[in-house]
């Protein structure tokens, strides 16, 4: 920018933090260069300190709005910080990869689980720590950390490393091996969250059930997988009654945010091609539920399934539906309810399509078909989703 043209225009630094063309400037600019911006402008400076200036940014702009709560208004929240940690991880992908080697034998060996195979990971609390699912329903969280390196040590040139260390470790199932792990939210989005003070969720695949926990730990200042170190059972998804074959079980889960009722949504795909959905109420909700199982443990009610084939070809999602225009016909409080209803997605590879089903009705929404192109030799391979974007 032209600072002199500026002042040939008349245009005089307090115009540009007036009216809010402020907040224009940091949605356009982004947190990192309004960082070197404040330092050649005392009055600029002033106006991005202003709390109010970041809550109204984190109500709209694209990186934080689907984690902003505006029952937060009247708390101390972070919102700068929020901000500007949502845009590190939302543009974390670009510029090259950098590679890490974790070996985990020897905390593996440490911890008594070297015999417990890990079938599946995910991430935790964005890149600080991770979730592993083992063979006999282990579930261990960890947490990723740079080792300090003693002083007589010479510097690594091999580039950066990481350690990990088992935090927590529970055991859903010893008969059956965990198939599949979710998180919600997700894990790009969990370090805002719990700067708010909210807890992640996850559910493990184990056999025919699903396991549902949320994070109960307490917060360290500087430490947010420190929430993570302790889990607390809220529900469990039972299966067994409802496979035709005694042998089936649950092939993949995944977890909705909260509802405007104070309840999750989860859908899973059984091994015998039944897309399900379940309802289930969080700590301290209402409904939702059908009664406890065995162990006091609540179970999630049933909502509606349809066959979607062979669970080993289905992809799927769940996320609150797309926002429609506002319109005048839509004001009343029935009609905005329908709005924020979640929406399940399934890619079927054996249909080459994507179809989306309501999440609390099961009806079809919509089915796009082509979605992998038909050509001739080749198969589809692979789907994954941007529930943040509402992308697949």
């Amino acid at each position: 920018m032209d600072f002199g043209t500026c002042g040939a225009q008349s245009l005089s630094a307090s115009s540009l933090c007036c009216e809010g063309v402020a907040i224009r400037w940091v949605q356009l600019l982004g947190s990192a260069d309004v960082e070197q911006l404040v330092a050649v402008s005392e009055l600029f400076l002033q106006t991005v300190s202003c709390p109010l200036l970041w809550e109204s940014i984190a109500e709209t702009w694209p990186y934080t709005h689907d984690i902003f709560n505006g029952g937060l208004r009247q708390q101390q929240v972070p919102w700068r910080r929020v901000c500007a940690l949502q845009e590190r991880l939302h543009v974390a992908w670009r510029g090259a990869p950098v590679s890490f080697k974790l070996d985990l034998k020897a905390e593996l060996r440490g911890q008594k689980l070297a015999d417990l195979e890990v079938m599946m990971v995910d991430f935790l609390a964005g890149d600080e720590g991770l979730v592993l699912g083992h063979a006999r329903g282990g579930v261990s969280i960890w947490e990723l950390c740079t080792p300090v390196r003693e002083a007589e040590q010479p510097p690594v040139s091999a580039g950066p490393k990481l350690h990990a260390k088992v935090i927590g470790f529970f055991q859903a199932c010893r008969k059956h091996d965990v198939q599949d792990i979710a998180v919600s939210p997700p894990a790009a989005m969990q370090p805002a969250a719990l700067l708010l003070g909210q807890s992640v969720w996850m559910a493990a695949a184990v056999g025919p059930n699903v396991f549902i926990w949320e994070s109960s730990g307490k917060p360290e200042r500087g430490r947010p997988v420190s929430v993570l170190e302790s889990w607390s059972v809220r529900a469990m998804l039972r299966h067994a009654h409802l496979f035709p074959q005694g042998h089936h079980a649950v092939w993949s889960v995944r977890l909705s945010d909260i509802d405007e009722h104070g309840d999750r949504l989860a859908v899973t795909v059984g091994e015998d091609g039944v897309l399900r959905a379940w309802q289930f109420a969080c700590a301290g909700a209402g409904g939702g539920l059908e009664g406890k199982c065995a162990n006091e443990t609540p179970c999630g009610s049933l909502l509606w399934q349809h066959d979607v084939g062979d669970a080993r070809q289905v992809v799927t999602a769940i996320f609150p539906c797309p926002v429609l225009p506002q319109r005048p016909e839509l004001q009343d409080n029935e009609s905005r309810q329908e709005l924020c209803q979640m929406v399940a997605a399934v890619a079927r590879a054996d249909h080459r399509s994507l179809e989306l089903f309501v999440g609390n009705t099961g009806e079809a929404a919509a089915t796009i078909s082509d979605v992998w192109p038909s050509i001739a030799g080749s198969l589809p391979q692979a789907a994954t989703y941007d529930t943040s974007g509402q992308l697949a």
